[in-house]
């Protein structure tokens, strides 16, 4: 069936939307809002300002939560005292919770990017991919599609490797190999997706 060109591509609601539920467009955005002089520009707007600090405090205690977790989880895994998987889901809980109130920051910090950036009628022929490749040259970071190759990667390898260990180097059972299989699949994406290794990794 014939589309028009005049049809929209994206909208700012949609973008918004998909920053919230996509994880790597949303650690994506969150790089570029990290950035010193988007963050300076941001600051200046009391609101916005006031979203960084709260972002700051949710991150630093999100962490804290995710390095509890990992430690844990590896203790458990490699002592096999897997009666202690309570603590594990309260802290998996807390962590999550933590994240979601993180990530409604970031959500309210880039709707002021791209409200300010964009009218509605700019926005609407542009794809998330134009998008973050606009921005990416605006503020010297690398591109988005990039980021989502290399982290795509990182992870398929990781839980490569934790099947070959936990099947021929230190084997468990079936049900321990899928519950590791989906442990290392969202502690290496956590991981890759801390500052630090994040910069690095792309």
């Amino acid at each position: 069936m014939y589309q028009s060109d005049d049809l929209p591509i994206t909208s700012i609601n949609s973008l918004i939307s998909t920053i919230k539920t996509d994880k790597q467009v949303h650690r994506w955005f969150l790089y570029l809002i990290s950035q010193p002089g988007f963050r300076e520009e941001a600051s200046k707007d009391p609101e916005t300002g006031a979203l960084y600090k709260k972002f700051r405090r949710l991150f630093y205690m999100e962490r804290t939560a995710f390095v509890l977790l990992l430690g844990a989880l590896v203790f458990v895994v490699m002592t096999r005292q897997f009666q202690h998987i309570l603590p594990l889901a309260a802290l998996f809980v807390a962590s999550v919770f933590l994240q979601v109130k993180r990530g409604e920051c970031v959500v309210g910090v880039c709707s002021f990017l791209v409200n300010r950036d964009f009218e509605e009628a700019q926005f609407a022929h542009k794809t998330l991919y134009q998008i973050g490749e606009l921005y990416s040259r605006k503020y010297h970071i690398v591109s988005l599609v990039s980021v989502i190759t290399s982290v795509d990667v990182v992870t398929r390898k990781a839980v490569f490797y934790t099947i070959i260990f936990a099947t021929f180097i230190y084997p468990l059972n079936f049900w321990q190999i899928c519950g590791s299989v989906l442990a290392a699949y969202y502690i290496f994406y956590g991981l890759v997706s801390l500052a630090f290794i994040y910069k690095r990794t792309i």
